[in-house]
Formats: structure tokens, C-alpha cells, sequence
């Protein structure tokens, strides 16, 4: 006896399968491009890199979350379907499901997996603020050590710009050392190291001016050395000829018309 055909055809997994390597593919895709943006990647802030990853992680959670909704639906609806005749019987149904829910199983674990991963990020990143927090202090010092080293850089290059000689303050017998700048109009007068305003002399007679000052001083206190600009010369033998007879110790430098050793405002410091 022939068997009836049917026009009905018989139930088919094709589409379901397709979803599956639709899927299988998407997660191999993500891991590809993920490993290639991490190996091309510049260094970044550990705190950045959480952020970027746990939000790419929630995306994929995302998504595959849907996907798996639209799985499950998949399988309740091929269970409630009847049985195809033919060929196609019912075990052959079942093993299709079983499959099925073997592939859902995995993408369940995977979705755990994504979840885990972010919310161990979030709390690499949790932990690695609170640190910086935590450093705040230190981070504050630090930046005010940078200013300062800013300001005293800037210092020493207006020093190095502006023509300046320098002297030590005590020479060393442990006199205090006055210098004498003298030029061919006047003789400014400061105590080497020092802050101030220094004594100027003026005047056709500046030099006898400057040797009446010096009376006040004391040969085994007071050391001077005289700076001598061009011009100055006639002075300069003077002023050490007569500190030398009172028995004063001097010394001597010879600086350019260019260069200053004493300021107007600040003196010798």
C-alpha cells in the first residue's frame, strides 16, 4: 500500500542553527577585535581603561542578553510546534532541542562569564580611585614642590640674564666682605650676601667720601675688595692704597663696563 504524501514539508532547524553560528561568530568577531585594540593600544590611565572595557562588556552583555531571550523563545515555540510526518519523527525533533538548549546553556555561562569580567573591572577601577583619593595629600605636596621649583628655576635664569658677579659673604679669616664697585663717576658700597640698599658716593671727590666711611670699620672684621670698571683706575690705587695703610685686607676684581656686582636696589645679595 502507498504511503499519502503530504504537502506539508517537514520541520526545519535550519534557521535556528543559523542564529546559532550567527551568534558563535559575533562572540569570535568581538574577541578578534577586542584583542587587536588592546595589542595596538597606547598606554593609557588604569582608571581609563577600566571605564572603556566595563562599558564595551556591558554592551556585549547587552546584547547577547537579547540574543538569548530570542533563543529561549525559539525553543518554547519549536517544543509547543506538533510533530511533522515523514521522516522528521520526534526523537529527531529532540535531539534538535537538546542542542538547542546545550547552545542556549553556553551562551548563558558566557553571559555570566561577560559579567563577571565587568564587574571585576568596575571594581579594579573602584579600588584604583579610592587610591588616587587616598594620595590626594602627597599629589597636593608634590604639585607645590613643582611650582617652587618653577619659581626658583625662573630666579636663576633672571640671575644668569642679568650681568651679575657674585661674592661670598665671610672669607675665610671669618671677615664679613664689603664690596666697593667703583666707576668713573661714582662708588656704590654693600656687604656681600646681603639684601639691601647699598651706600653710593658721588661727587668730582667720591673717593674721600668713601674713606671717611670706612673709618667706622674695623681691619679684623671687615675685608673689602674693590671692583673696578674702566675709568676707574686712579681711584681704585686710592682707595686700596689708604684701606692697606690702616691695615685693612683687601682684594680686587676688574668687570666690564656690561656687568654690575652691586644693584641699585637689592646691594650684593
Amino acid at each position: 500500500m502507498k504511503r499519502r504524501s503530504h504537502n506539508s514539508s517537514p520541520l526545519s532547524l535550519f534557521a535556528f542553527q543559523d542564529i546559532i553560528m550567527s551568534v558563535t561568530g559575533v562572540f569570535l568577531l568581538i574577541t578578534l577585535m577586542m584583542a587587536i585594540e588592546l595589542a595596538s593600544r597606547k598606554p593609557q590611565n588604569a582608571a581609563e581603561v577600566s571605564r572603556q572595557v566595563a562599558a564595551e562588556l556591558e554592551k556585549a552583555i547587552l546584547r547577547e542578553a537579547e540574543r538569548l531571550r530570542l533563543l529561549q523563545n525559539e525553543v518554547t515555540t519549536m517544543r509547543d510546534a506538533p510533530t511533522a510526518s515523514g521522516d522528521y519523527t520526534r526523537q529527531s525533533v529532540a535531539d534538535d532541542l537538546e542542542k538547542a538548549e546545550e547552545e542556549v546553556r553556553l551562551l548563558t555561562e558566557s553571559n555570566q562569564e561577560f559579567r563577571r569580567a565587568a564587574t571585576e573591572l568596575l571594581a579594579a577601577r573602584d579600588k584604583q580611585q579610592a587610591v588616587l583619593q587616598s594620595r590626594g595629600p602627597d599629589r597636593k605636596r608634590a604639585d607645590e614642590l613643582s611650582q617652587l621649583c618653577e619659581q626658583l628655576e625662573q630666579e636663576l635664569n633672571l640671575l644668569k640674564n642679568s650681568q651679575r658677579i657674585f661674592y661670598s659673604r665671610i672669607d675665610a679669616q671669618g671677615r664679613e666682605v664689603w664690596l666697593v664697585e667703583l666707576t668713573s663717576t661714582e662708588a656704590r658700597v654693600a656687604i656681600a650676601g646681603e639684601q639691601q640698599r647699598p651706600l653710593v658716593f658721588k661727587g668730582k671727590r667720591h673717593p674721600d667720601a668713601l674713606l671717611t666711611w670706612a673709618k667706622q670699620m674695623s681691619p679684623s672684621r671687615s675685608r673689602f675688595v674693590l671692583i673696578v670698571h674702566p675709568g676707574a683706575t686712579a681711584d681704585f690705587n686710592e682707595i686700596r692704597g689708604e684701606l692697606r695703610t690702616r691695615g685693612f685686607s683687601t682684594g680686587y676684581d676688574l668687570l666690564p663696563a656690561d656687568q654690575v656686582a652691586i644693584d641699585e636696589l637689592t646691594g650684593a645679595n
